[in-house]
């Protein structure tokens, strides 16, 4: 991300947390506040050539709707001419899908345990 942009954002980008077909995710801190958040970084031109533009402002128009405890929270959409920052609630514990692939099918008593706000979206 060029120094515009993240000056822009207001957010000290801080390591990638995962990798996709057309962008990143990265934990960042919210300069004014010291607020943690995830941040999408979507490639306007990888998100084109994949002729995906429509899924991607589709998931966006839906994360708005959304305002529940078990569900990752949207914060900002931040469009530069080349990305798009898609500002997220962070959760430390990281992503259930990889814990899954990772361990193998949940039995059911440990299933119970995880909390479904673990759950986001991923390219």
């Amino acid at each position: 991300m060029d120094g515009k942009a993240n000056d822009f954002l207001n957010y000290k980008m801080g390591k990638t947390l995962g990798i996709g077909s057309f962008g990143k995710v990265k934990v960042a801190e919210h300069i004014p506040t010291g607020h943690k958040v995830a941040i999408k970084i979507l490639n306007r031109r990888k998100i084109k050539a994949m002729d995906m533009e429509e899924k991607v402002r589709r998931e966006i128009k839906i994360l708005r709707l959304f305002m529940h405890p078990h569900i990752i929270r949207l914060y900002e959409v931040v469009e530069t001419m080349n990305d798009i920052f898609v500002v997220m609630e962070y959760v430390k514990s990281g992503e259930l899908f990889d814990y899954i692939v990772e361990k193998g099918r949940l039995q059911e008593d440990e299933a119970r345990r995880f909390n479904i706000n673990m759950i986001f979206w991923k390219h």
